[in-house]
């Protein structure tokens, strides 16, 4: 394991064999040496700390995307961080359920839930209830795609967790919808298939 080392100086000189300490000139050289040493060190660490997903950002995070192949668009640093996450997940993973549900969670926020069952005939069905913060639907359904095991399909169901259709309601904001207001009524979920063509 890595350890940063802070006081190269002091461990220079206390490595001076006892007949060299109290020379002036030598400690000077060899602490000049050793601040030169220690630059090198507190360079190297802010490379490898700052590089990093979770402290990356601005250019930083551009540059992980390209290896990754993840591009920014219009995303801020704090959400296209959470997405290069996902897609590093995605990159490392098998497709198994667990995995899936990981990336998901990673994805949407967390104010919805996810629900993943899966099918007779290689069919997973994902279910998002719950709003979006981190991602759009374009978003989950692409990572699902992406994540899901060669020969298998997927469906994402998508919808948000009030407001949603029912069909006996008493409530103004579930149930059928009136013709001459388009706020009233319950909304129906998205289902989608991961297979089908994304504009």
């Amino acid at each position: 394991m890595l350890r940063r080392q802070s006081h190269h100086v002091d461990s220079a000189l206390a490595l001076l064999v006892q007949q060299f300490r109290g020379k002036a000139r030598l400690e000077g050289v060899l602490s000049a040496l050793a601040r030169q040493v220690q630059s090198l060190e507190d360079t190297l660490w802010d490379l490898h700390l700052e590089r990093r997903p979770g402290r990356a950002t601005g250019a930083q995070l551009d540059g992980i995307g390209r290896i990754v192949g993840l591009q920014r668009g219009a995303l801020a640093d704090g959400t296209y961080r959470t997405h290069l996450r996902a897609r590093i997940r995605l990159l490392r993973s098998t497709g198994t359920p667990e995995e899936i549900l990981g990336m998901i969670s990673m994805v949407v926020g967390p104010g919805a839930s996810i629900e993943l069952n899966e099918y007779q005939r290689a069919t997973i069905l994902l279910a998002v209830r719950g709003r979006l913060t981190e991602a759009t639907d374009d978003d989950v359904v692409a990572l699902v795609h992406a994540a899901k095991p060669a020969g298998v399909r997927a469906i994402a169901e998508l919808s948000e967790a009030t407001g949603v259709f029912t069909f006996d309601s008493d409530a103004d904001d579930e149930g059928f919808g009136d013709v001459y207001d388009h706020d009233v009524g319950g909304k129906f979920s998205s289902a989608r298939d991961t297979g089908e063509q994304m504009s």
